[in-house]
């Protein structure tokens, strides 16, 4: 089987660089559906400006937002409460964008840098509104975390609203969220030393691999193997690390929330197994 090739899928950029990527972010406009000759009232055509491709169709109270419209929102909002040290890149696909950035660094006590901030996604076909979520990235190796399990994920839905009154409530979320980033380098702290108590036997870890995580591909598991150097025991923490160093180096998923459903997956999986180990 040949060795899976490493992309760096989270690699982070200059915020100027972000910035004008955001502005090549693909613009939508809605057009009315007609039907046997007659206009579909209650829906709406969701319509990629550069392409003229239908991406969706939507209901007639559907409020469209661009995604540029919400992220150079998100970042003036940054901006405003003093970060000015910002990192991140966006990824779009035909109906959604993710905005990730980091304005916040921690050692978390034990040498080892993360970086701390937000994913902010859009979607333009009304399955998926405006939503937050904190993560945080190991500098040594790139590797993505979430913070699913500490803070919930902030959603607002395009419905029903007008587009200033829509504005303002972001903003106001906006700012929520990103003073709760700072608590989280703490709470991922005392994750860190949970997760570095517990030992299991080599062959116990690949069986969990294997079998709880049985959505990844069979190549993961050579990346996996490499990464714990075989050892006779490995610490959830050690094996938590190898896991997302594949996910976040070498996987083939080019779906930014796919990516993300399978690093909350795997954390949640090992969060139960060092439940588990404790009982």
């Amino acid at each position: 089987m040949p060795w899976p090739r490493r992309n760096q899928f989270y690699k982070t950029y200059d915020i100027k660089y972000v910035k004008h990527w955001i502005e090549q972010a693909p613009e939508f406009e809605l057009k009315p559906i007609t039907v046997d000759s007659a206009d579909a009232r209650k829906f709406r055509a969701v319509v990629n400006k550069q392409t003229n491709k239908v991406v969706a169709i939507v209901s007639d109270k559907f409020q469209l937002v661009q995604h540029k419209t919400v992220f150079n929102l998100f970042l003036d909002t940054l901006e405003d409460m003093g970060y000015s040290d910002v990192k991140g890149m966006v990824r779009w696909t035909d109906t959604r964008a993710y905005l990730y950035t980091y304005f916040h660094e921690s050692d978390l006590g034990m040498k080892d840098k993360h970086q701390f901030g937000l994913v902010i996604t859009n979607g333009v076909d009304g399955s998926l509104a405006i939503w937050s979520r904190i993560i945080s990235v190991r500098i040594a190796c790139m590797n993505l975390f979430s913070g699913t399990e500490l803070y919930k994920i902030i959603k607002t839905v395009h419905m029903g609203i007008d587009i200033e009154t829509f504005i303002d409530r972001i903003q106001t979320r906006f700012i929520k969220v990103i003073k709760a980033v700072m608590d989280y380098p703490d709470y991922l702290t005392q994750q860190y030393q949970q997760l570095k108590q517990i030992e299991i036997e080599y062959p116990k870890a690949i069986e969990f691999v294997t079998k709880k995580l049985d959505f990844l591909p069979k190549k993961a598991l050579a990346v996996i193997r490499w990464q714990l150097r075989r050892e006779d025991k490995v610490t959830l923490y050690d094996l938590l690390q190898a896991v997302t160093y594949y996910l976040s180096n070498y996987s083939e998923v080019s779906d930014p929330g796919k990516r993300l459903v399978q690093t909350v997956k795997v954390e949640k999986a090992i969060q139960d197994l060092m439940v588990q180990q404790s009982l």
